[in-house]
């Protein structure tokens, strides 16, 4: 029996592509249980309801039991146990077993959720979140549709050019096509998203049809809406003294003389106006009703017969323009009034004003550190602009009409190399089968003539780590500055398998130790109101412990883990090795500098770490204000 959502999807795909309904159909079972292993992994991990407390391993770690009130208990199959207290599901149901004896089967993360209610979690909490699952589900369940049917479509294409992996079709279409992206390439096959938020697939507020046209995973290329704005109407800032409208015009050949002629044509005067780019969606379905007022009196105009085509990237409202290789056109950050994963994916007046003075900064310590070697690159966010009524700050308007220039990871790739974001690392190959971390790992021993592919991980790892940690460790210790390095939020690049260089963008979770930043002779003045700059260590390290240990290293631990059916502790070894070795140098400085590396040493190597509570961080209802749970630290373990 279909849910409300899983039926919503259902009747729609029916009516427009019935082949396509009848994949999805097929796919329900996969989609629930994919958001149930990371709901139920979220309840023991988190403590919710008090249940993480009143669990109990059996059977040699192969069963998970959960007390319930009233003396139920809830049977949970696990396969594996891994670091930081996460496991994998089992072959088999979950279920709940009565104090009698009697057993129902748990096949849906809304039945989990009910239980939560059972367990004295407020209705009220709980009345959005089982949305929020059941929706995750359903279009977990669409992505693997569209996964299959994409691959099945790929196939010929590959063994075509006579390719056994995605690492190697990546490299043969980026040698012989100027206008192939191996960074969208990779983006695009990113089909589960978040490998631990139970949200991972939400997309509130999109129709079934719009997903398929808009989405990543479903190879979608967006073509984006300039809309020019009054410039009495809106505010820019730029890194490089650039308007938006200076680096759009200058990077798509034709676009100043359309975007003259269409305002020339409506009695408008084309210098008088600034170009926002607008998210196609956000263009047919919030601009007409936030914006109509705005739009009669032509200060916002929107300008639908010039487009600028696109890559759909991994996080939806971030495009990439198609472009020859070399051409550096800037990747454009959108407002899109959706929920994807625990937020609105809206762009705040805050972030469009902070990147670029963000990036001012970034430049100077990239310069003081030589991009470690050219191993370690912060992207530049070089302008931001917003909509600003009659030159006055309007929160709710700002965010819905706004947008940032990114500079393009691609820049930094060199020929040769293949650049993806560290979540297309986890994610399954569509021409192999396995995780794209593994064809890299398997490249790389051949490369370097290593036969056993369990060592060849360790040394893989240890090359990674090389790459990443001495860049996002230094900035944080020497700087006292935290970059939000997660999976998502890192590219990495590789060559002939071996990690070359780690590339980092967005600074919506950065966050800036004032007494740090100062002690350097730096300044950090953001847009009022921001969080951006703080005065606690702790905030200041888990803001980087998490992202970058928890999410980027544990989750592609574990997934090399369970790829090649290895062991954890060499490659947390590998990782911790490089840390150490980070520290030491970083400890030389002697006198303050010294002391705060060997303080944020001893915290990285503690006993447990914070996880970041995402979970019941949706059932708070908040995004802003982080929750953290303690979890044990695989590191302590590994030195």
């Amino acid at each position: 029996m279909l849910d409300a959502e899983e039926e919503r999807i259902w009747q729609a795909l029916s009516a427009e592509q019935p082949e396509l309904a009848e994949r999805f159909r097929q796919q329900i079972p996969y989609g629930r249980r994919g958001i149930l292993q990371r709901l139920v992994q979220a309840v023991v991990r988190e403590n919710i309801a008090g249940l993480g407390e009143r669990s109990l391993w059996q059977e040699s770690g192969r069963v998970l039991t959960l007390e319930l009130a009233g003396g139920s208990r809830l049977r949970v199959p696990v396969s594996c146990r891994h670091s930081l207290g996460r496991f994998d599901l089992g072959e088999g149901d979950l279920q709940v077993i009565s104090p009698t004896g009697e057993s129902a089967v748990l096949d849906h993360p809304a039945l989990l959720v009910d239980l939560l209610e059972a367990e004295g979690v407020p209705a009220e909490l709980l009345l959005r979140f089982r949305r929020e699952m059941q929706n995750s589900a359903a279009n977990l369940a669409l992505a693997l549709a569209g996964a299959e049917r994409r691959r099945a479509d790929l196939m010929p294409d590959a063994e075509r050019l006579g390719c056994s992996t995605a690492v190697e079709y990546a490299e043969k279409r980026a040698a012989a096509e100027e206008a192939f992206s191996t960074l969208a390439f990779f983006e695009q096959w990113v089909v589960e998203g978040h490998p631990l938020h139970p949200g991972a697939k939400i997309k509130m507020g999109l129709d079934p049809m719009d997903v398929l046209r808009d989405s990543p995973e479903w190879g979608a290329m967006p073509e984006v809406v300039p809309v020019a704005v009054h410039k009495d109407h809106c505010r820019w800032i730029s890194y490089a003294k650039q308007s938006p409208s200076d680096i759009l015009f200058a990077e798509h050949p034709g676009l100043r003389e359309r975007v003259a002629a269409s305002l020339t044509a409506k009695g408008l005067q084309p210098d008088d106006y600034e170009l926002i780019p607008v998210h196609p969606w956000q263009y047919e379905h919030t601009l007409p009703a936030l914006f109509r007022h705005a739009i009669e009196a032509q200060e916002v105009v929107p300008l639908p017969e010039t487009r600028i085509p696109t890559y759909a990237l991994m996080s939806f409202r971030s495009l990439a323009p198609v472009q020859k290789r070399g051409e550096g056109k800037h990747h454009i950050k959108t407002a899109v009034n959706v929920q994807t994963t625990g937020a609105v994916r809206t762009v705040s007046p805050n972030s469009a004003q902070n990147g670029p003075l963000l990036s001012r900064l970034f430049t100077l310590i990239q310069d003081r550190e030589r991009h470690f070697d050219g191993r370690f690159w912060i992207l530049t966010e070089e302008a931001g602009v917003y909509y600003r009524p009659s030159g006055q700050e309007d929160a709710l308007l700002g965010k819905q009409l706004a947008s940032i220039l990114r500079e393009n990871p691609e820049n930094h790739v060199q020929d040769g190399e293949i650049a993806m974001p560290g979540s297309a690392l986890l994610a399954a190959s569509p021409i192999s089968g396995t995780s794209i971390a593994r064809e890299l790992i398997e490249r790389y021993a051949a490369r370097n003539g290593i036969e056993n592919l369990h060592e060849a991980a360790t040394a893989w790892m240890r090359a990674y780590a090389e790459t990443a940690l001495p860049g996002f460790l230094t900035v944080m210790s020497r700087y006292g500055i935290s970059l939000e390095g997660h999976l998502q939020n890192s590219v990495a690049v590789f060559r002939d398998g071996a990690p070359a260089r780690m590339i980092v963008r967005d600074f919506g979770g950065v966050r800036i130790l004032r007494e740090r930043i100062a002690r350097q002779g730096l300044q950090a003045e953001f847009f009022p109101g921001s969080a951006t700059v703080i005065d606690d260590v702790h905030d200041m390290r888990n803001k980087i412990y998490y992202p970058v240990f928890q999410n980027h290293f544990g989750e592609l631990i574990t997934s090399i883990v369970r790829s090649l059916d290895t062991g954890e502790k060499p490659l947390w070894h590998a990782v911790a090795t490089v840390c150490r070795r980070v520290f030491a140098d970083l400890k030389q400085e002697g006198g303050p500098f010294g002391q705060q590396a060997a303080d944020d040493e001893a915290a990285l190597f503690a006993p447990t770490l914070d996880l970041k509570a995402m979970a019941t961080m949706r059932l708070l209802g908040d995004v802003t204000s982080y929750t953290f749970a303690r979890v044990p630290n695989p590191l302590a373990d590994s030195y």
